[in-house]
């Protein structure tokens, strides 16, 4: 039982770790850019009825 758990621990870890290696080459004005990018992307979704 104990093995199993401990799998489990490193599958749940794994993409954790992926994910904190991709955060620090989004700076924030890369952050806000896509903000305005998807709101953008809404808008027109909203408009055109896609």
């Amino acid at each position: 039982m104990e093995n199993k758990k401990e799998i489990k621990d490193q599958e749940k870890s794994k993409p954790i770790e992926k994910s904190k290696s991709l955060v620090p080459m989004l700076d924030k004005e890369d952050i806000e850019t896509l903000k305005l990018q998807l709101q953008k992307y809404e808008y027109l979704k909203l408009k055109y009825n896609l």
